[in-house]
């Protein structure tokens, strides 16, 4: 199996709301997870439904 890719996006919140959590959620749905890891470094609130899904992927916050 080749290396994964590792993706580190930095966002200021995972507010569903947030403009920037969306484009960043939308990318993260449609990646190929096998290919690509991606995590997410937060400096501000984390929105529990949006950090279970990131987790469900084995991905970090």
């Amino acid at each position: 199996m080749p290396k994964r890719i590792m993706v580190l996006m930095l966002l200021s919140c995972l507010r569903i709301a947030d403009g920037v959590t969306s484009y960043a959620m939308n990318y993260f749905r449609t990646i190929d997870h096998d290919l690509i890891q991606m995590d997410f470094a937060v400096y501000g609130s984390i929105d529990s439904c949006i950090s279970e899904e990131i987790c469900g992927y084995d991905s970090k916050i």
